[in-house]
């Protein structure tokens, strides 16, 4: 599940922050992991990623 900055989704073991609030850019770590890695990619690219997830069948 993804969650953000003022969305209350409620999420067990495999949760992700993202943050739209970096300047050309989306921010994606593990919510878990705050002080760990964090993923950068451009709004176009995580546009396109949230696509392909949202339009994915399910298994």
């Amino acid at each position: 599940m993804l969650t953000g900055p003022g969305h209350a989704y409620r999420c067990r073991d495999e949760c992700v922050e993202v943050a739209v609030n970096v300047p050309d850019a989306v921010a994606v770590r593990d919510s878990k992991n705050p002080d760990g890695p964090v993923l950068r990619f451009t709004p176009a690219a995580w546009a396109d990623f949230r696509r392909a997830l949202i339009s994915a069948p399910e298994s």
